[in-house]
């Protein structure tokens, strides 16, 4: 790729394509012809599109021949004739052939096994630049354009896209041509196709939407829990919006292949089964809460990046932070007993702030200079701190002017594109607030203040600071936020808009501030300040308790204060029955494993931590335990075990053993629990049990018991399990993420990265998992010379940031370990 995007939108600009494929449905090609109308801005002697891993066959341009000029690296077809092509209405054909792969981006198969032979459906992928895969065009969100999509297919199979069906004729006996009516003014990325042997389930809502869930066949009676949650979430978009849902139909479809979570196509929205199909025998409450959320998430993006979409990629977060932020509003409204703004910040702000904790991290609105980058900035960033910052901009406007704001913003650029300071223009509109000032620096800055303060004879002077992991350029330790400053049981919020200032109404201290964990900032206590505020943890409430906890550990990451002081905070949660906030103590003493040894939360904690949990909640839940005890006792158990609790690792074997269904909310607990102490038949079992299952959150679960052994043997199959047809492409990332996980397995994992790198990049490149392979691989050193094995390994062969931020990540263990091992093993030894 050249070094610099060319916005090729600015030198023609398409209003309609005209597509015409037909599959080879048994081999790996298509033809096809696609007809361009649009207008050319001025007289050219050349019109570029663009062109991925096609072979162009003719091309005319206003019913003239043309020459075609395919340039590989930079994804261009270059169109010339003899004469300049005269500005004005201009329609461009062109007849081409292509590739269905099997990467899982452009045109794609997806395959799924029954009674023993593979049946394939076949699927498309364009986000984010994979449009140009299956048809010439300007493949960039700016250029919007309708579409009318024709498709030779199989007459027994079923053919979805964003738009119903306006025509069916038959070819043959086995082939039907299928013509869908024109789509709504969309951008390139959200067109979609998906053919095969499907079956759906369908419901309305109560505009008369017509919503459909489409599953394998064997698959379908599992769409109940999707169609009732889709239908409920159109419901209150429309409502929320003021704006109607603009087609007449939704289709919601899962596919055996999918790279990514879901796909938010325009009324043709793709997922991958786990997040859609939902087993009341085999599906965990955590994963059916997560359905929920994807389906949410995907749904509002019919509004936010369908309807109004970004202009460029910089600003892709107007799509993710808002269907992040968004789903959870969805959800709550629909499953008010889920609690799930807690987990919002429990799952999402806290995956924001360690991301954005990091010197390599970057702004929310984002330059991007190579077509690369693109596939890079799907990441914690664009979704998490993006919805993060949010719901601390709704939490300063008020509720009803935040929903007042997005209803004019959508219905003002309706079926356009926009920028970030357009949403701020239309909130600060109906609010009346400086809503770009509150929020500019937020999302064209990088990283978060650190609040301190020290008692005034005004009050408390609070200065802010940017909190890193580790130390790095002193004017960037200067940049401010607007940061609003709260407290525990205390009115107004103060607005902290310069480095330091007086907070005249402050509370008095010791108290919790950050009420709620509200706003995207860490907060330092005196030494003094945080023991009382600790003495007083039980009255605050969980999201406080989690920012207390979380902070306390991050500080200490950090080497603001050290770790042995930090753990030894953790007798408050013994009697602690919050899950979100057991949730936050697993993700740090997990993190403290990898860094200080596989024994020392036995050495310092032994059966204490869990001891009190343990004996409340037991192996079984009942009907009627409440949705947070089922979503605790997990982590519970997993804590336990890591805590190497012996009865805890002899009733997982006895479970395990018994042949009895185990609940599938403990199931991955019991699996990876008996992989750890396992040997080679208790691996063939679990293989075995993965061979023959179909469905993907079981087949998950054991893939990380597989990933979990210890045994060098047993490791090694398990690795070499991943190029093989046993992991679909989509799972592999999962199980490097698993492997890495386990101390046994990070160096031969890491081995197998560098010797299997070719294939990695043959399947992966383009993706969004591709920029993860380093994080990943970094994610269980704390050894400098590993960092420098990094370096020379993937420097030039990954985007930049991406291996800066692995090789950061090691810096900050090694640092970690560097500062505060011997005073962790000597907690260890009292």
């Amino acid at each position: 790729m050249s070094e610099d995007v060319t916005r090729l939108h600015t030198y023609f600009h398409p209003g309609r394509y005209d597509i015409h494929l037909k599959p080879d449905y048994h081999g790996a090609t298509f033809r096809a012809t696609t007809l361009i109308t649009g207008d050319l801005p001025e007289k050219s002697s050349s019109i570029t599109l663009h062109a991925a891993d096609l072979t162009v066959h003719d091309v005319h341009v206003n019913d003239e021949p043309a020459a075609a000029e395919l340039d590989s690296e930079n994804q261009h077809l270059h169109i010339s004739a003899a004469e300049p092509f005269e500005p004005g209405d201009t329609w461009i054909e062109v007849e081409y052939e292509g590739l269905i792969k099997d990467t899982m981006h452009g045109l794609y198969w997806s395959r799924f096994t029954r009674d023993g032979e593979e049946v394939y459906i076949l699927a498309t992928q364009f986000e984010a630049n994979h449009a140009r895969e299956v048809f010439p065009c300007i493949d960039e969100p700016e250029a919007k354009s309708t579409f009318r999509l024709s498709v030779d297919i199989p007459s027994q199979q079923t053919a979805v896209s964003n738009t119903s069906i306006a025509d069916v004729t038959r070819v043959d006996e086995e082939t039907s041509y299928i013509t869908f009516e024109d789509t709504p003014v969309m951008s390139t990325y959200l067109l979609a196709l998906v053919v095969g042997d499907i079956d759906y389930t369908e419901s309305q809502t109560a505009d008369g939407v017509t919503v459909r869930v489409y599953a394998t066949p064997e698959q379908v009676g599992y769409t109940d829990f999707a169609l009732q949650t889709a239908t409920a979430a159109l419901d209150f978009y429309n409502q929320y919006y003021e704006l109607a849902y603009p087609l007449e139909k939704c289709d919601l479809i899962a596919l055996p292949d999918f790279a990514a979570g879901a796909m938010e196509n325009w009324g043709c929205i793709t997922f991958r089964e786990a997040v859609l199909l939902v087993d009341p025998d085999n599906t965990s409450l955590a994963t059916k809460q997560l359905a929920a959320n994807v389906i949410a998430h995907e749904l509002t993006h019919q509004w936010f990046g369908n309807l109004v979409t970004m202009q460029w990629w910089n600003d892709l977060w107007l799509n993710e932070g808002f269907a992040t932020w968004m789903a959870n509003l969805a959800v709550d409204h629909i499953y008010p007993e889920w609690n799930v703004w807690e987990q919002f910040i429990s799952n999402d702000q806290i995956a924001g702030m360690r991301l954005d904790s990091l010197q390599n991290t970057h702004p929310i609105e984002v330059p991007i200079h190579d077509p690369e980058e693109i596939d890079e900035i799907f990441d914690a960033i664009s979704y998490k701190k993006g919805a993060s910052i949010l719901h601390m901009l709704h939490a300063y406007l008020g509720g009803e002017d935040f929903r007042r704001g997005l209803s004019r913003y959508l219905e003002r650029h309706a079926y356009g594109n926009a920028q970030t300071e357009d949403l701020w223009q239309a909130l600060a509109e109906i609010s009346q607030k400086p809503v770009k000032d509150f929020m500019s620096n937020w999302t064209q800055q990088s990283g978060y203040p650190l609040i301190r303060y020290e008692t005034s004879e005004a009050g408390l002077r609070l200065t802010q600071q940017r909190f890193k992991l580790l130390p790095g350029e002193a004017e960037e330790d200067a940049q401010t936020w607007y940061v609003p400053v709260s407290a525990v049981d205390h009115q107004p919020t103060f607005l902290l808009d310069r480095p330091s200032d007086e907070w005249k109404e402050a509370p008095t201290m010791p108290t919790k501030l950050n009420a709620g964990r509200s706003g995207f900032y860490r907060v330092q206590y005196t030494p003094e300040d945080r023991e009382r505020v600790f003495q007083s943890y039980s009255r605050f409430s969980p999201l406080d308790r989690l920012g207390l906890l979380d902070d306390t550990f991050e500080l200490a990451k950090a080497g603001y204060t050290d770790t042995a002081s930090a753990l030894s905070i953790l007798g408050n949660v013994k009697d602690e029955q919050s899950d979100v906030v057991w949730d936050v103590v697993f993700l740090q003493l997990t993190q403290l494993q990898r860094v200080f040894g596989e024994q020392i939360l036995e050495r310092i904690f032994g059966p204490e931590l869990t001891g009190t949990q343990l004996a409340r909640l037991g192996w079984d839940g009942n009907e009627d335990e409440s949705v947070f005890d089922s979503l605790l006792r997990p982590v519970i158990l997993n804590l336990a075990v890591r805590c190497n609790v012996a009865s805890v690792t002899q009733e997982a074997f006895r479970r395990f053993r018994s042949g009895q269904a185990i609940d599938p909310n403990i199931r991955r607990t019991v699996y990876t629990t008996v992989a750890r102490g396992g040997d080679e038949d208790v691996y063939e079992t679990l293989h075995t049990m993965h061979e023959q299952t179909d469905f993907d959150e079981e087949k998950m679960r054991l893939a990380q018991a597989l990933c979990s052994f210890s045994q060098e043997s047993l490791i090694e199959r398990s690795l070499g399990m991943i190029t093989s047809d046993e992991v679909r492409k989509q799972e592999v990332r999962h199980w490097l993420a698993y492997l890495f996980s386990n101390p046994h397995a990070a160096q031969p994992a890491w081995q197998w990265m560098q010797d299997n790198w070719q294939w990695l990049d043959d399947n992966f490149r383009g993706s969004h998992a591709f920029p993860d392979f380093p994080k990943l691989a970094a994610r269980s050193f704390a050894d400098q010379d590993k960092a420098a094995e990094l370096e020379n390994f993937f420097r030039g062969t990954v985007p930049d940031r991406s291996l800066d931020q692995a090789i950061e990540h090691i810096h900050i263990q090694a640092a970690w370990y560097d500062r505060d091992s011997e005073a962790v093993q000597k907690l260890a030894e009292s």
